[in-house]
């Protein structure tokens, strides 16, 4: 019995070794696709870290491009507060200039008007001084005459002045006695 009961055990041992050989085998397959899994999970861990890392770059940059709308959004606020006080200065400006542009015409017209006053101021006393040099080359009348023929001393200059249209340019004649 020795021989056979060795021989069930030998079978019995083959048995068990075949077992364990199956099990050792689908526990091989069974390890190579956790590795692989392994191997897929790690590369999708890596790729999951890059893109984090980019995300996060991005978010950064993000970041700092909020800011710099910020900072642009306040440069545009105070240029157009600088815009509008500007537009206030050129509006004032414009208004201080039509007054003063108003004010030269009126002095202009003034300035004619002077001028023309002048020119007439001119003639009359151009007529004026030829009368005193046509009375002076004529003989002498006697003083009571000559101012009884023109009413005064200063009615010869009146007369002139009156004739030359003095008066209407704004020239002090003096009255008649």
């Amino acid at each position: 019995m020795d021989g056979i009961q060795q021989q069930g055990e030998v079978r019995t041992l083959n048995q068990a070794l075949a077992v364990k050989q199956h099990e050792a085998s689908t526990a091989h397959q069974e390890n190579a696709r956790l590795l692989s899994e392994l191997s897929h999970a790690q590369a999708s861990a890596r790729t999951a870290q890059e893109e984090s890392r980019t995300l996060k770059e991005k978010v950064s940059q993000l970041a700092f491009a909020h800011q710099k709308v910020e900072q642009l959004i306040r440069q545009v606020a105070e240029l157009q507060a600088e815009n509008l006080k500007a537009e206030e200065t050129k509006n004032h400006q414009t208004r201080e200039f039509m007054a003063l542009a108003s004010k030269v015409r009126e002095l202009e017209v003034e300035v004619a008007i002077k001028q023309a006053s002048i020119e007439t101021q001119r003639e009359a006393f151009e007529l004026l001084a030829k009368r005193v040099k046509s009375d002076r080359a004529t003989p002498k009348a006697p003083k009571e005459t000559l101012e009884q023929a023109h009413g005064s001393k200063d009615g010869i200059a009146h007369d002139l002045l009156s004739d030359a249209g003095a008066q209407d340019v704004g020239l002090i004649v003096p009255p008649q006695k």
